[in-house]
């Protein structure tokens, strides 16, 4: 009978952990819903909730420090609203976005890092006001 070795067989634990331990607070996705008119003009809307596990209230833990990212400073102080966020791995997150988080809305900007072995999915998010 085969045996699976390695990191597969502790998974779906690791995966469970991280739910229950490391994303404590809970957001809602959805992707921006656009519509354009006769006039050339349009139009922007939150879209359907995405569901993990059969909820729309979604695990993640939002970084409440600011993004760092060294290549836009060129030795200038510069006030950035991005913030790091991490998500279950099973969540289709993509790029354009949103999340509320307690009154807070967000866009994604960009995937941080979803690997083939991993158990949660960092995303780089930009405040909306």
């Amino acid at each position: 009978m085969p045996v699976a070795l390695g990191d597969y067989t502790h998974l779906p634990r690791r995966r469970k952990l991280v739910l229950d331990s490391v994303l404590p607070d809970t957001c809602h996705i959805a992707p921006f819903a656009r519509a354009t008119d006769a006039a050339g003009g349009w139009s922007e809307s939150v879209g359907i909730y995405l569901e993990f596990e059969g909820s729309t209230d979604i695990p993640c833990r939002l970084d409440p420090t600011r993004h760092y990212r060294k290549e836009d400073i060129y030795g200038q102080e510069l006030v950035v609203s991005e913030y790091t966020m991490w998500l279950p791995y099973e969540v289709a997150v993509l790029p354009d976005m949103h999340i509320e988080k307690d009154g807070a809305r967000f866009e994604v900007r960009k995937l941080l890092n979803k690997q083939s072995n991993s158990v949660v999915q960092q995303v780089l998010l930009a405040e909306m006001e």
